[in-house]
């Protein structure tokens, strides 16, 4: 599945990724605790802003959910 993350910047700088790319592979009907994790940075000086405090898929209908730390997990439907 393709997930698109969209992120909020209410101040200077925007939002970088520590990774260009994030991929993951699974093996099906295998347990996780989590499939990966993505991290976002930014310039901005003040703590309060420089953390990235949410991270959202804003795709609908995948299999998937994150955390407000950037990992990544698999979820069963139904």
């Amino acid at each position: 599945a393709v997930v698109h993350i969209q992120v909020d910047d209410v101040n200077e700088f925007s939002p970088v990724f520590r990774e260009s790319l994030y991929k993951a592979s699974v093996t099906e009907g295998k347990i996780y605790d989590s499939i990966l994790q993505v991290e976002a940075w930014d310039q901005d000086c003040s703590p309060q802003y420089s953390q990235i405090c949410n991270y959202e898929i804003v795709t609908g209908g995948t299999p998937f959910a994150i955390d407000r730390n950037g990992k990544l997990f698999a979820y069963m439907r139904g």
